[in-house]
C-alpha cells in the first residue's frame, strides 16, 4: 500500500497539471508542440548526459577523502539517482546513487551519502548566489505585480539567507562539536526523536565535509558548480530557440529559477505538473502565449526526463542493481 506522501505527491501533480492547462486551448497546445525544430532538441537531449558527467566529475572532488574513484562509476551512480527520482516516489534518488556507488566501489554507504548531502549543499549555495547576481544585475519588469513582493526585498532576503547559510556551514565545519551543542540546546523543546534526527543530519553533513582543503580543489568545485548552471542554461535556451524564440540571459535565468523551484515542490515522480506550471508561468512572463509557453515547458521537461531516465536504466543494468534493492535501502534508511 502506498504511503500518504505518495498520494499527496499525486494530488499536487494532478492539481498543477489542471492549473497548467486551465487557460490553454488543447488544439493550439498540440500545434505548438509540433512546431519545434527537433533537429535542435535531439542534440540537447544527448547533451544532458554531458551535464550528468560534469556532476560526476565534481562529485569526484567531494568524495576523494573517502576513496579515489574514477569518474565513470560516479557518472553511472549519478545517472541512477536521477532516473530513480524520475521513476520512483519519495525522492529517493540520493539514497539510490549512494547505494549504487557503495555497492560497486566498496565504500561505506554513510560516508558516500554524506558527500551527496554536501554536493546538494553546493547546488543550493550556487543557486542562491546566481539569484543574488541576477536580481542585482537586472531589473525584472512588473516583478512586484507578478510575485507580490518587490525585487529589492527578494534580493536582500536572498542575500541574507545566503550569508546565514554560508556562515552556518563554515562554523559547522570549523567548530563542529560546539555548533552541535548549540543546535542541541535550541532543539530541546522538540521531541527526542525529532531532535535526534536533526542532529544526525548535521553529523552527516559534517562527515561529508572531509573534502580537500586545498584552494585548487575548492576552486574546482566552485567552478564546476557554476559551469553546471551555465551549460544547463545553454541547454534550456537552445530548446526555447528550437521554437524560433530567442530569450535574453535575464529571461532564460528566470525560466531556470522557475524550474529549480518546481523541483523542490513535493509531487509525483519526475516532477510532473509542478515543473510544467511554474516553467510555463515564467515563459508567459517572458511574453509567450499560454499554449506556446506550456509546449516549451513540456519540451524542456522531456528533453531532461527522457535521457536522464534512459541513462539511469542503462546504469542500473550495467551495475546489476534492481529497483527492489533500492526500495529496501529506502525502507532501511528512511
Amino acid at each position: 500500500m502506498k504511503s500518504w506522501k505518495f498520494w499527496l505527491g499525486v494530488a499536487v501533480s494532478a492539481a498543477c497539471v489542471y492549473w497548467a492547462f486551465s487557460d490553454v486551448d488543447p488544439a493550439r497546445f498540440a500545434e505548438a508542440v509540433l512546431t519545434a525544430n527537433y533537429w535542435v532538441i535531439a542534440p540537447v537531449s544527448v547533451f544532458i548526459g554531458v551535464i550528468l558527467y560534469v556532476r560526476a566529475f565534481r562529485w569526484k572532488y567531494l568524495i576523494a577523502h573517502v576513496k579515489q574513484i574514477p569518474t565513470y562509476p560516479l557518472w553511472l551512480a549519478t545517472c541512477i539517482g536521477f532516473a530513480v527520482n524520475n521513476l520512483l516516489p519519495a525522492r529517493i534518488g540520493e539514497l539510490a546513487r549512494s547505494y549504487a556507488l557503495s555497492k560497486t566501489q566498496q565504500v561505506p554507504f554513510a560516508a558516500t551519502f554524506a558527500t551527496v548531502v554536501v554536493e546538494r549543499l553546493w547546488d543550493g549555495l550556487s543557486i542562491f548566489l546566481v539569484l543574488i547576481i541576477a536580481f542585482a544585475a537586472w531589473e525584472f519588469p512588473a516583478f512586484e505585480e507578478v510575485v507580490g513582493v518587490s525585487q529589492s526585498h527578494v534580493l536582500w532576503g536572498t542575500a541574507l539567507t545566503f550569508s546565514a547559510v554560508l556562515a552556518f556551514v563554515v562554523f559547522l565545519r570549523v567548530k563542529s562539536e560546539f555548533t552541535l551543542r548549540v543546535i542541541g540546546f535550541f532543539l530541546r523543546p522538540l521531541p527526542e526523536k525529532a531532535r535526534a534526527a536533526v542532529l544526525s543530519a548535521m553529523r552527516t553533513l559534517i562527515q561529508g565535509f572531509g573534502q580537500s582543503k586545498r584552494p585548487a580543489d575548492v576552486a574546482a568545485v566552485v567552478f564546476l558548480s557554476f559551469f553546471l548552471w551555465a551549460i544547463s542554461l545553454l541547454a534550456a535556451w537552445a530548446i526555447v530557440a528550437s521554437y524560433g524564440i530567442f530569450l535574453s540571459v535575464q529571461q532564460i535565468l528566470l525560466v531556470m529559477f522557475a524550474a529549480v523551484f518546481a523541483i523542490m515542490v513535493p509531487a509525483s515522480p519526475g516532477y510532473i505538473g509542478t515543473y510544467h506550471v511554474l516553467t510555463k508561468k515564467a515563459l508567459v512572463y517572458c511574453g509567450l502565449p499560454p499554449e506556446q509557453a506550456l509546449a516549451v515547458a513540456t519540451m524542456i521537461h522531456l528533453a531532461n526526463y527522457v535521457p536522464q531516465t534512459l541513462l539511469g536504466l542503462f546504469a542500473l543494468w550495467r551495475e546489476d542493481i534492481a529497483f527492489s534493492e533500492i526500495r529496501k535501502v529506502r525502507a532501511k534508511e528512511g
